[in-house]
C-alpha cells in the first residue's frame, strides 16, 4: 500500500481562481478596482522591511509585436529570491505537509496557495497572485525577477500549469524576449506580464479611471512615499487629493492611539463633513496596514450631514476584524 505510484488529483484552474470574480462582485466593486487593490498589495507584501524607501508599484499598459499587456512591476524589493526548486519536488514537499521558509519566494510564487510568510502585506485580505490570471482572458501570466542576490530568474503560468524549471540568467531572458517581445527587467524587484488582459482593466489603465480607487484604497501609505518611492500609473505618481482634507467644512481626528480590549486598537481615526455636499469620498471605511479593507454598515445617519461626509478608522495589524462590518476581504476566499 505505502508503495503507491499516486499523481495530485485533477483540478479546474479556471474554477479555483473565478472566486475572485464574486469576491468582487459580492463587495461591490468593479474588478480594475480590486485588481489594482490586490496587485498594489503584492508588491507592498514585497518589501523586506517596513520602510518605504526606494519602494515603487507601477500598473502599465505595454504592446509589443506578440501582443497587449498589463505589466505590474515593482522596483525596490528583493526580487523572487530562493532555491531554484524544481516543480516535481514543490509538488512533492506540499504532498507531505512540508512548508516553504519565507525567503523562498520563487518556490512560493511559482505554486498554489504559498503566499504567506511575510509580514510587510496587508496580509488576509488580498486575492494574491490568482488576480493576475483572472486579469487575463487566457488565464495566463509571464513573470520575471532581477533577484537582490544578481540572478534573473521568469516563468509562466498558463491557466495553472508552469516550467518543470524556473529559467535564469540568459535563457529567462530570451525566454520573455520571445514570448512577449519585451527586454528582461533591468531594476531589482519583479514584473508580472498579463497576457491578453480584459477590456475593462485596459480601459481603466488608459483612461486613468484606475486612479481614484489607488487613492482611495492606498491614501494612507501615498501620504508617507518620498524621496522616489511612489505607486504610479503608466509612469504617472499618484497623489493623494487635497480636498478630501483641506476643503472639509468640520472635522475631527483621534489624537491618540486607543485601545478597547485585547487585540482592538484604533490607530488613526478621522471624520471630515462638507456642508455643501462636495466631498469626493463618502462613508467610513476601515484600514489595514495602510490600505482599505471594507466599509462600516452606518445606521441612523442624522439627515443634516447625510451624504456630506466621509471618515476613516485605521486600525492596528493584529486588529480582530469582525466580517460583520462589511470587509471586502477573505471572508470570501476559499479554505
Amino acid at each position: 500500500m505505502d508503495n503507491m505510484d499516486l499523481t495530485p488529483i485533477p483540478q479546474n484552474y479556471k474554477n479555483n481562481v473565478n472566486w475572485i470574480l464574486g469576491a468582487y462582485t459580492d463587495a461591490g466593486v468593479t474588478f480594475p478596482n480590486g485588481f489594482q487593490k490586490d496587485a498594489i498589495q503584492n508588491a507592498v507584501g514585497a518589501r523586506r522591511t517596513d520602510k518605504w524607501k526606494n519602494w515603487r508599484c507601477d500598473i502599465s499598459l505595454a504592446k509589443t509585436e506578440k501582443g497587449k499587456y498589463v505589466i505590474v512591476e515593482d522596483f525596490g524589493t528583493v526580487g523572487l529570491t530562493g532555491k531554484i526548486i524544481p516543480i516535481s519536488e514543490i509538488n512533492e514537499l506540499m504532498a507531505n505537509g512540508g512548508k516553504l521558509g519565507p525567503d523562498e519566494r520563487l518556490s512560493r510564487f511559482t505554486s498554489m496557495f504559498n503566499s504567506g510568510g511575510n509580514t510587510t502585506g496587508g496580509g488576509l485580505f488580498g486575492a494574491g497572485k490568482s488576480v493576475y490570471s483572472v486579469a487575463s482572458q487566457s488565464y495566463t501570466y509571464y513573470y520575471d525577477s532581477l533577484r537582490e542576490d544578481g540572478v534573473y530568474v521568469a516563468n509562466i503560468n498558463r491557466c495553472g500549469r508552469v516550467l518543470p524549471d524556473s529559467l535564469t540568467n540568459e535563457d529567462a531572458k530570451k525566454f520573455i524576449r520571445d514570448k512577449t517581445g519585451l527586454s528582461e527587467k533591468k531594476s531589482t524587484g519583479t514584473r508580472i506580464i498579463i497576457e491578453k488582459p480584459r477590456e475593462d482593466l485596459i480601459d481603466s489603465i488608459q483612461n486613468e479611471t484606475i486612479i481614484p480607487f489607488i487613492q482611495e484604497s492606498w491614501w494612507r501609505i501615498i501620504e508617507r512615499l518620498k524621496d522616489g518611492a511612489a505607486i504610479s500609473v503608466n509612469g504617472k505618481e499618484v497623489l493623494v487629493p487635497k480636498e478630501i482634507k483641506n476643503d472639509a467644512t468640520h472635522h475631527c481626528e483621534l489624537q491618540n492611539a486607543e485601545t478597547y480590549a485585547d487585540g482592538y486598537r484604533v490607530k488613526h481615526f478621522g471624520l471630515y463633513v462638507f456642508d455643501n455636499g462636495n466631498n469626493r469620498w463618502s462613508g467610513i471605511s476601515y484600514y489595514r496596514k495602510g490600505m482599505k479593507i471594507g466599509d462600516i454598515d452606518l445606521k441612523d445617519i442624522p439627515k443634516k450631514v447625510d451624504g456630506k461626509f466621509w471618515g476613516y478608522v485605521e486600525v492596528d495589524e493584529q486588529y480582530l476584524y469582525c466580517k460583520k462590518s462589511g470587509s471586502t476581504g477573505n471572508s470570501h476566499r476559499p479554505p
